[in-house]
């Protein structure tokens, strides 16, 4: 059964159970922040297209991170 009857479509968490219901499943390429915050740290994914500039690293989805 879906649950996009049981859970509010306009919150964030009604629409992330309703997605879950759904069969999606959350990873590392839904949160910029978190691979933001892992290039600052040194971590480097591969698959990801980082380029230096000015204290700046730029993702290919032209998402910027200041270091």
């Amino acid at each position: 059964m879906k649950a996009k009857h049981k859970y509010n479509l306009n919150s964030r968490e009604g629409q992330r159970r309703i997605a879950q219901s759904h069969g999606y499943r959350i990873s590392i390429w839904d949160m910029p922040h978190m691979i933001q915050l892992m290039a600052r740290a040194g971590i480097l994914l591969d698959g990801v297209e980082y380029e230096r500039r000015d204290g700046k690293v730029e993702f290919d989805n032209n998402t910027t991170i200041t270091l």
